[in-house]
C-alpha cells in the first residue's frame, strides 16, 4: 500500500487556487498564490526595505544563527532587525514587531527601524500604531521616502485621504530628487486615484475595488472598500470583499474581523462564515475553521463551497473519512466541479483506495478537458500516473 509520508512532503492540487491535501494548503478563494501576491502588494518598505543583511527568504539556518548572535549579545540591533525581517517573510508579524522593538530600544534615534516596525504593524492590521511609527520615523529623518509612502498607505486605511495625498506627494518629491522613476510613477498613479475618491459615487468606488482586487492591486482595493464602508457602514458585501482583500494581503486577523462584522449584520450570510473559515485556516486555527464551515452549512445546507473547504480542512487534520464525506456531498450538489473529483481522488489515494482514486481522477480529467481547462487536465494526468505507478509497485 503506497501512502505519502506526511512528514516528508505534500501533494499539491493547484486547481482554482493552491490546495494541498496533506501538509498545509491555501484554500481556493484567492485567485492567485499568496506568496506571489505578497511580493507586489506590500507598502513600499515591505517590498524594498534596506536590510542590515540581505535576506531573500526564510532560512532556518540563518534564523538559528541570529538567535545565537542575540544570545551572545542582547544589544545587537542589527541581529534583531535581521531576525525581524525573517519573521516578516513568514508573516509572523507579532514576533517581527517584538524584534524591531528591541532594535529601537538599542537605537532609539534610528528612523528606519521605526519605519520597519510600522510596516509589520501595518501588515498585522494595526494601522493606528503603524501610523504612529511612521510619524516617529519621519520626525527622526524627514528624508525617508519609504516612510512617506507607507504613512500614506496607513492614512488611506484610516480614512484620511487628504493626508494620504500629502504623504504621497512628499514621497514623490524625494523620489524625483533621487531619480527613482518607478517610485515616482507609482506615487503619481496613487495620488491621481486618491484624488478621485470624493468625486466617485459609492457604486463606482465599489466597482473599482472589485476591479483592483481582481487585478491584484490589493492596497488600492483595500482603500476603495474602506471608503465604501465609510459611506455605507451596513453594507455586507463590502465587508466580505474587504475581508477577501485582507486575506490576499495576509492580514488574517483583520479579515476575520470583517467577516465577523458581516455576520453580526446578517447571521444567515453563509459566504461570510465560509470565508471566515478560510481565514482561520490560513491563520492556522483548523478546529475553529471547521466550526465556521459548520455554521455556513447550517444556514445554507446546499452550499457546495463550504463542504469543499471543510473537506480540505478535514484532510489537513488527517480526518480522511470526514473529508471524503464532505467532498461527496459537494459532488452531489455540483457534480461537474472537477476540483471536487480531483481532491476526493487524492484523499482516496492517501487511504490506499487506489481504484477509487483512479475513478475520481479520470472523472476530473474528463471534466477539465470538456471545460477547456488544459492546466487542470495536465495536472490530473500527472496524478493519474502517480496512482498507476503505486498500483504497479503494489503488484510487484
Amino acid at each position: 500500500m503506497n501512502r505519502m509520508d506526511r512528514k516528508s512532503g505534500r501533494w499539491l492540487w493547484g486547481w482554482g487556487g493552491a490546495i494541498a491535501i496533506a501538509l498545509g494548503f491555501t484554500p481556493p478563494m484567492v485567485a492567485a498564490r499568496l506568496p506571489a501576491l505578497r511580493q507586489d502588494a506590500r507598502p513600499a518598505s515591505a517590498a524594498a526595505r534596506p536590510a542590515p543583511y540581505h535576506l531573500a527568504h526564510y532560512d532556518p539556518a540563518v534564523m538559528a544563527a541570529l538567535d545565537r548572535a542575540i544570545q551572545l549579545n542582547p544589544d545587537d540591533a542589527i541581529a534583531y532587525q535581521s531576525r525581524a525581517q525573517l519573521w516578516m517573510h513568514v508573516e509572523e508579524y507579532r514576533k517581527a514587531v517584538n524584534d524591531f522593538s528591541e532594535a529601537i530600544r538599542i537605537e532609539p534615534e534610528n528612523g528606519e527601524v521605526y519605519n520597519f516596525r510600522g510596516t509589520a504593524l501595518f501588515w498585522s492590521g494595526n494601522y493606528q500604531a503603524a501610523l504612529a511609527d511612521f510619524d516617529q520615523a519621519l520626525s527622526l529623518d524627514a528624508d525617508l521616502m519609504l516612510a512617506h509612502f507607507n504613512r500614506g498607505y496607513a492614512n488611506l486605511q484610516l480614512g484620511d485621504w487628504q493626508q494620504a495625498i500629502a504623504d504621497f506627494e512628499a514621497g514623490a518629491e524625494l523620489a524625483a530628487a533621487a531619480d527613482n522613476r518607478d517610485a515616482l510613477a507609482e506615487a503619481e498613479r496613487t495620488i491621481a486615484e486618491v484624488r478621485e475618491i470624493p468625486n466617485l459615487s459609492t457604486p463606482e468606488l465599489y466597482a473599482r475595488g472589485e476591479e483592483r482586487l481582481a487585478n491584484g492591486d490589493f492596497l488600492s482595493a483595500l482603500a476603495n472598500f474602506t471608503y465604501v464602508l465609510a459611506r455605507e457602514p451596513q453594507r455586507l458585501d463590502a465587508y466580505v470583499q474587504r475581508g477577501l482583500t485582507r486575506l490576499a494581503l495576509g492580514a488574517y486577523q483583520s479579515a476575520i474581523a470583517d467577516f465577523n462584522r458581516a455576520i453580526a449584520l446578517d447571521p444567515t450570510y453563509a459566504e461570510a462564515y465560509n470565508q471566515r473559515g478560510n481565514a482561520l485556516v490560513l491563520q492556522g486555527d483548523l478546529p475553529q475553521a471547521i466550526a465556521s464551515f459548520d455554521q455556513a452549512i447550517a444556514v445554507a445546507p446546499d452550499f457546495a463551497k463550504a463542504y469543499y473547504n471543510r473537506g480540505l480542512t478535514q484532510a489537513e487534520l488527517a480526518e480522511l473519512a470526514l473529508a471524503i464525506a464532505d467532498f461527496t456531498q459537494a459532488i452531489a450538489l455540483q457534480p461537474n466541479w472537477a476540483d471536487l473529483h480531483g481532491s476526493r481522488g487524492l484523499v482516496y489515494f492517501q487511504q490506499g483506495e487506489l481504484a477509487l482514486a483512479i475513478a475520481d481522477l479520470e472523472r476530473a480529467a474528463q471534466l477539465f478537458a470538456a471545460q477547456g481547462n488544459q492546466s487542470g487536465y495536465e495536472q490530473t494526468l500527472t496524478y493519474l500516473e502517480m496512482v498507476q505507478e503505486a498500483i504497479a509497485t503494489a503488484g510487484e
